[in-house]
């Protein structure tokens, strides 16, 4: 590839870039919304206040790599009862003391729709100036051991391992023991998840904030903008153009998030963070169960489904082999309407006139990094001290 094709290719994956970005402020606002229902749990008069309920973000807007949507922001938290123990209550119990809550907080809120129970979470649409689908997860602290990967795979001085005290038992209905008061209640660990992709970032982000004097413990995740969460933007909003017809098969994004997250080996550059992420996934793939094992939490599998329906691997990848034509496909000599026709089919965007002039002829382009910094003084935490 020519230093020219190379120019192209780069070009367009930070105009790409751009346009999936969204404002910052929805990320404030996400913030605000769930701050506001871990208030609401928190209040006198509230029935879960005994509990020490804590509610805090998981999925795209922890990891700030959402992408511009049409139809409203899915915004995953969870409801961590902090003081209850899983021989205390079943999971349906504490599912339902949650949706109460959740119930009375729509109806102060004065929302248009009640909340609905899905299999493991209370799905509530907030819909004001930014349109939320917001999933609660009922949970309680997980008391018993979890198997996390060697700590080498992180930065962090004390490993994986000490991210594993994170961790959480989840409610799900379709769980055998879902309406028994027991110890086996199915396991997760988004908060640990979140701190574990916060480390892979930390290299390149501690080398964006040096240059203005900052530190990566000032800033949210979400406002360091680095070329892993640039990447794995574009890998999503691929797979969502791919699939727009065909969604059960759509590779889920976690699995994408965590295959990202481990193949990326720090680069500031976003083209070369991104074709390094896309060519090193397939080895981090194993050949037996757990095919994709969470690195905060071995027992769980984000391939799990794979096993029971071949056709969802299949999907993945055919996904993968598209992804990777589609991009050397950028580094060609296109002129502005095969470009133009190249992003709406698989990227599924439409370049004004203004941005395909920026590309073509490539002796116009000028390559500027994606790295975003803002300065924040609360993290990305909890409702809860």
């Amino acid at each position: 590839m020519t230093t020219i094709d190379i120019f192209r290719q780069s070009a367009a994956l930070h105009v790409l870039a751009e346009s999936l970005e969204i404002p910052l402020s929805y990320y404030e606002k996400a913030e605000q919304r769930y701050r506001s229902l871990g208030e609401w749990l928190e209040r006198d008069g509230s029935t879960l206040a005994t509990l020490s309920p804590v509610v805090y973000a998981q999925g795209s807007f922890r990891y700030g790599t959402v992408i511009r949507c049409e139809d409203g922001f899915d915004l995953d938290l969870v409801c961590e009862l902090r003081d209850l123990a899983k021989n205390d209550q079943s999971q349906k119990v504490v599912k339902e003391m949650v949706g109460v809550e959740v119930a009375s907080y729509a109806e102060a809120h004065s929302m248009s729709s009640e909340p609905k129970p899905t299999r493991r979470c209370w799905h509530l649409d907030y819909a004001d100036d930014v349109h939320f689908h917001i999933d609660i997860l009922p949970a309680i602290p997980e008391c018993d051991a979890v198997e996390v990967a060697p700590s080498s795979e992180v930065d962090d001085p004390n490993g994986l391992a000490a991210l594993a005290r994170f961790a959480i038992a989840i409610t799900d209905e379709q769980h055998p023991g879902y309406g028994e008061c027991c110890r086996e209640w199915p396991m997760s660990n988004p908060k640990g998840f979140g701190m574990w992709f916060e480390g892979r970032m930390r290299t390149a982000a501690d080398r964006l904030l040096k240059a203005r004097a900052l530190r990566v413990e000032d800033i949210p995740s979400y406002g360091w903008k680095t070329p892993l969460q640039v990447a794995i933007q574009i890998l999503k909003q691929h797979r969502n153009t791919m699939f727009s017809n065909d969604r059960e098969l759509m590779p889920i994004s976690m699995i994408i998030t965590t295959l990202a997250a481990q193949a990326y080996e720090g680069e500031l550059d976003l083209r070369e963070a991104l074709l390094g992420i896309v060519t090193r996934m397939p080895g981090l793939i194993n050949t037996s169960s757990p095919r994709i094992p969470n690195p905060v939490n071995l027992g769980e599998d984000f391939a799990d489904k794979w096993a029971e329906k071949p056709e969802l691997e299949n999907a993945f990848w055919d996904w993968h082999s598209t992804l990777r034509r589609d991009l050397e496909y950028l580094a060609h000599n296109l002129g502005a309407s095969e470009l133009q026709r190249h992003f709406e089919k698989r990227f599924g965007f439409t370049l004004s006139r203004e941005r395909i002039g920026e590309l073509v002829p490539v002796a116009a382009v000028s390559v500027i990094p994606v790295a975003r910094v803002t300065i924040r003084t609360e993290p990305w935490g909890d409702s809860g001290q």
